[in-house]
Order: structure tokens, then sequence, then C-alpha cells
């Protein structure tokens, strides 16, 4: 199989989530396995909770486990790993890249066209799509055609069920996508929300959106504001902030309009934890990365009170794209090494790699979790979306 083209970048600066999504949740996985190297090493295995190598480290890249199975590259050849350690993936399609499953699927490529790849290995339908995004929770992911500029919505199976009439189309997400269609005279951009039949639930409005999940959208105003609305343009929150991210465990990050101050919100707009930290990373498990401003101040795990559970060092950080808790561990980045912690801030596990900087399970984070008409199973792109005004 030949070598992914999924692991292009390194430390990508983006939010990242299981590779299992739903409404803004990462899907349970029960695998309690996570990539790991050895000192000095430069090859993957995973560890088990209690530090051990169950899966010798013999790989030359490893991804989390994702829907039960984790995507490694032994040289050049693709394969994926069930929850104890087997290559369950001999006979797999050629592809010419290989991505994480999200419920159920995974996208293979094959001449630049894409199709889903079930967990049996088998090809869903016959490559066909130009643009092909990660499945979501309601069973529906973006497509474009080939030689086609607009995009629409498909099953598993590539079938049809919203057709591609949108400029641009965000992934679904809690029943509804949010669309944009352009003017071809004025070059105006419009945005909408459709639910799963296709159904506009709010029409096409000059006003950016931006899926949040929980049924839920940003909307954001003449003035560069944000604030959160219903499916059919309800406000839930004025536009106050300077953004919102989407909800994870029922928390939304949202930063001040006038300041890089960052806090989170609930469902409800109620700022559940006060806007003052320098950085956060989102909920996962209950708990998240917060950091205050301040040459000397740390990161800190906080639970969904805003309570600090522990401070990392000083020479300690979140690692990178894939800083968040999985089954109760999270990789760290130390002085020249990374190590898994429970929610205690104890380490389980820690390694000094051969080559430091370089985290694999990190690569691809942004192209998978940002670009809401290619790979992303939740996020509208901040990146794309806000360019569009």
């Amino acid at each position: 199989m030949k070598k992914t083209l999924f692991f292009s970048a390194l430390m990508l600066g983006a939010l990242v989530l299981a590779g299992c999504q739903q409404n803004g949740t990462p899907q349970t996985d029960s695998t309690k396995l996570w990539p790991a190297q050895e000192d000095e090493s430069s090859e993957w295995g995973f560890i088990d909770q209690n530090g051990k190598m169950k899966v010798a480290a013999k790989y030359t890249q490893a991804r989390p486990f994702s829907c039960n199975l984790a995507l490694v590259f032994d040289g050049n050849d693709a394969k994926y790993l069930n929850n104890s350690g087997k290559v369950v993936s001999a006979g797999m399609p050629s592809s010419d890249s290989y991505n994480d499953f999200y419920f159920d699927v995974a996208i293979i490529n094959d001449g630049g066209e894409r199709a889903f790849m079930d967990k049996n290995f088998k090809k869903l339908f016959s490559p066909k799509f130009a643009s092909l995004g990660n499945m979501s929770a309601d069973g529906l992911a973006v497509f474009r055609e080939k030689d086609e500029k607009l995009y629409g919505y498909c099953d598993k199976k590539g079938e049809i069920k919203i057709k591609a009439s949108f400029d641009q189309a965000g992934a679904f997400a809690g029943g509804i996508a949010v669309v944009v269609s352009r003017n071809e005279e004025s070059g105006e951009y419009r945005y909408g929300i459709i639910d799963t039949k296709g159904n506009f639930t709010y029409d096409y409005q000059k006003q950016p959106l931006n899926n949040l999940g929980e049924g839920l959208v940003a909307f954001q105003k003449d003035n560069d504001k944000w604030g959160i609305m219903d499916k059919k343009g309800k406000v839930i929150l004025d536009a106050t902030y300077g953004r919102i991210m989407p909800f994870t465990n029922g928390l939304a990050q949202v930063k001040k309009f006038d300041g890089f101050k960052w806090g989170f919100v609930d469902t409800k707009g109620n700022e559940k934890i006060d806007v003052t930290y320098a950085s956060v990373e989102p909920f996962y498990e209950d708990v998240a990365w917060v950091k205050k401003e301040g040459e000397d101040k740390r990161w800190e795990l906080i639970d969904k009170s805003g309570n600090t559970k522990f401070e990392l060092s000083k020479s300690q950080s979140p690692s990178g794209d894939y800083s968040y808790y999985r089954q109760g561990l999270c990789p760290i980045m130390g002085e020249s090494k990374y190590e898994y912690i429970n929610k205690k801030g104890e380490t389980v596990y820690s390694w000094k790699p051969k080559n430091y900087g370089y985290y694999a399970p990190a690569r691809k984070a942004a192209e998978n979790l940002m670009s809401g008409t290619e790979f992303g199973p939740l996020f509208e792109s901040y990146f794309e979306l806000d360019n569009l005004k």
C-alpha cells in the first residue's frame, strides 16, 4: 500500500478530536491503547493504561485509535490494527492515501477520486468524487463530483441524498449543516442552515455562520462580533464575542472581541468560565487545559466548574494538536521528552524520542478537522468561511 498523503503536516495549530465523533463530542472508543515511542526510537507502538508497551514499537507512523481501529505504517505500507494490536486490513483496497475511520467508514483515494471503505476493508462504491468529507453522525458526508464546482451530501454508499447545489458546504452536526451560496454577478456570499433532508431551517442571509454542534450555530454581525442562535435563527446569545468555537462536553470556547482573553459558555449562552485566560483548549472527558497570561504562567487542567485540578511544570505543555484526554490519559510535551499523564497529573509513561518535536499522531489535524468541505466531521472552517464575507 502506498504511503498516505494525510501525514504531510507537522504539529499544526488546530483543534483535534477523536476519529469518531457525534455532535461535537468524541464517540466513545473503548480501546485503551495509546501511540508511543521508546527512548531514542523513531518507531511507534502502543501502550496500555499502565504504561506497558502492549503493541511492539515497530511502526514508522501511528495514529490514535478511531472506531476501534488504528492506522499505522510499516515503512511505506499502510495497515490498520484492531484493539488487540493485530493487523486486520490484509487485502484492503489500494489507495493513494488512507484516513481514520469516522462512523465506521474511511475515505480512500484512487487517482484523485474518492470513495468510502467499510470496517471490513471493502469499497462501498467505486471512487467517483473529486472531494469527499468524513462521515458524520447524521449519516451524511460532503461531496463534490469531478469537473463540478458545487457541493452536496451523500451517504456511506455514495448515494446522493442532497443534490450538489452549494458553493460551500459544511459538515453535518446535530442534524444541521451550514451551506453557502455565491452570487455570480456581485460575488456576494450568503449563508443558510439545512436539515438532513436538505430543507432550509434558516434561509440564506449575508451574515457568516459556523456550525457549533448541539443544534446551535454561531452568527457574525456587521460589527464582526459573534453570537449564538438556534437552527431557525432564534438568538441564544447576542453577538458580543470575537470568536466562538464548537461545543464539546456542553461548553464552547469564546474569545473577547477587544482582546485575546478566552473563556467558556454553555449551550444557553451563559458564561460558565470567566473569559480571563490567554489560551484554552476544548473540554473532553469533562476537563480542559487553560493558561493564564504571563511568561511565568503554566498550563492548568480545570474541571467544568473552572476549578484547577493541577498545574504542569513550566517546561510542559499539552502536546500540540492531540492535547486532550482520551480514556483518562493525555500526551504532554516536556523538556526534550513526551509523556502520558492521568487526570491526577501523574506520569504513566514517558520517553525521549529520537526526533523531538515530531509527534506523529498530531499530524494532519488541521486538514482533518478544520475544513468543512473536505475532511471535517464537525467544524465549519473559520479560515475558509470567514473569508467569504
